[in-house]
């Protein structure tokens, strides 16, 4: 048995999708700027949001226009390369572009970032120091997390909030776990300019 982290370079034209299960944390970790790194290198990383994950949810990884969920639709403001020769195609056919789409659902990760996902192995993925997958940004990407639970508005406005008032010592362990793991891996190769956009494509 392999005891090596399971990282993936996340580069262009990719798109991943995690099937979850109940005990499972997607943690999003940013370096909020290069003094942080120069400064502290160990301790640079934040922890920009996390998710807490049910049974039935699950997690599409894209920087790919036509992987994105039918729900979600890119604003031509935030889109680059090949993603806005397609939004330019479709405002020619006549589609009208709306606000740009936020939601508890919906992360903008950017260039040097990283994803975890931690949670238990389970049949056909085995997890190494309860770590399923560890994502390094070298494109930016949209992170949409879904579910197929019917959900409510006030089910979805709660969409990966913690499921207890107070974290067990299991689960508190396991998101420590990534922190370290994340931080360990050391200093990405590439990292965003705090003062560029966000981009797709």
């Amino acid at each position: 048995m392999s005891s090596e982290l399971p990282v993936t370079r996340f580069g262009e034209d990719t798109t991943l999708h995690w099937s979850c299960r109940p005990g499972d944390f997607i943690l999003w970790f940013t370096i909020k700027s290069v003094m942080d790194l120069m400064g502290d290198p160990e301790n640079a990383w934040t922890i920009m949001d996390f998710w807490e994950m049910r049974d039935g949810d699950f997690v599409t990884i894209t920087n790919r226009i036509e992987d994105l969920p039918p729900s979600f639709e890119l604003h031509p403001s935030e889109v680059c390369n090949r993603a806005a020769w397609v939004i330019s195609e479709r405002m020619k056919a006549g589609c009208t572009p709306g606000e740009i789409m936020e939601g508890p659902n919906i992360w903008r990760v950017r260039v040097g970032d990283r994803l975890a996902w931690a949670g238990p192995s389970r049949p056909g993925m085995e997890a190494v120091e309860d770590l399923l997958s560890i994502v390094e940004f070298k494109e930016c990407a949209l992170v949409i997390g879904e579910s197929n639970r019917r959900m409510g508005l006030e089910e979805f406005i709660g969409f990966g909030s913690p499921g207890e008032a107070g974290q067990s010592p299991e689960k508190v362990a396991r998101c420590r776990r990534a922190y370290e793991a994340v931080r360990n891996l050391g200093i990405p190769r590439s990292i965003a300019d705090v003062d560029v956009e966000w981009v797709f494509g």
